[in-house]
């Protein structure tokens, strides 16, 4: 039974995702569809505040639909991008069950505290099998910069995110991590020097600012303000 008006809107959500895969022409097209918007229905359902155990099954049917597109993979780069999602998706668990946001006694979450560990080794597995499948695959380093992040690995954290950057020249998110790794170990001029580079790659990635401004605010700088402000207006602009 659902638990809440907001549970309800989910699951009508949830119903059009599927049906709406059910009209793309092959198996690997659905599953790379239902594995996406059911990791984003998930994110998405905690804004509309549905139970925890419901946005956990969303996450579960993602976690599927990603295994699925790497069993029907029809070269090694769909099945490192499939991996690369399905760490992803693992991570975003792990990410959400150390939210200060959850429970305290985790009465209402589908994930136990102790599971925390096993789902951020299960994303490093994914992110491993995404490079060793395709070196060149940008989003499978970075995702192993952000697990080890996560788990205190500086340098393994470090390292991932350059080859990200390496591998995709034209993203800035990659700069963008490095910067926040940077700026959390208490190096502000690798940070400012990272955050810099987010900007000349892409001058509208909000991140990239906010990088900025959190370092001016470190470093009590008048400009923090400005800065904030203009991830503000930045942030409502692509509303």
């Amino acid at each position: 039974m659902l638990e809440s008006r907001a549970d309800l809107v989910c699951s009508i959500m949830v119903q059009q995702l599927v049906d709406g895969a059910e009209v793309l022409n092959s198996q690997l097209a659905a599953s790379e569809y239902l594995s996406q918007v059911m990791q984003t229905a998930a994110k998405e359902a905690s804004q509309f505040g549905a139970c925890d155990g419901y946005i956990q099954k969303l996450f579960v049917l993602a976690e599927r639909s990603a295994c699925q597109r790497i069993l029907v993979a029809a070269s090694a780069t769909l099945a490192a991008t499939a991996w690369t999602d399905l760490g992803n998706i693992y991570y975003d668990q792990s990410t959400r069950l150390s939210s200060p946001s959850l429970p305290a006694n985790g009465s209402t979450t589908g994930i136990e505290p102790n599971e925390l560990t096993p789902l951020l080794d299960a994303a490093m597995s994914c992110a491993l099998a995404a490079i060793q499948l395709d070196s060149r695959n940008s989003c499978g380093y970075n995702l192993q910069g952000l697990v080890a992040a996560h788990s205190q690995q500086a340098a393994l954290a470090q390292h991932a995110f350059i080859m990200a950057s390496r591998r995709s020249p034209g993203s800035a998110l990659p700069w963008a991590n490095l910067g926040f790794l940077y700026l959390h170990n208490g190096d502000i001029e690798l940070a400012n020097k990272a955050f810099s580079r987010t900007q000349m790659v892409d001058p509208e990635f909000v991140p990239g600012w906010l990088g900025q401004a959190m370092i001016a605010e470190t470093l009590g700088s008048t400009e923090a303000i400005e800065l904030f402000e203009t991830c503000l207006l930045s942030v409502s602009a692509s509303k």
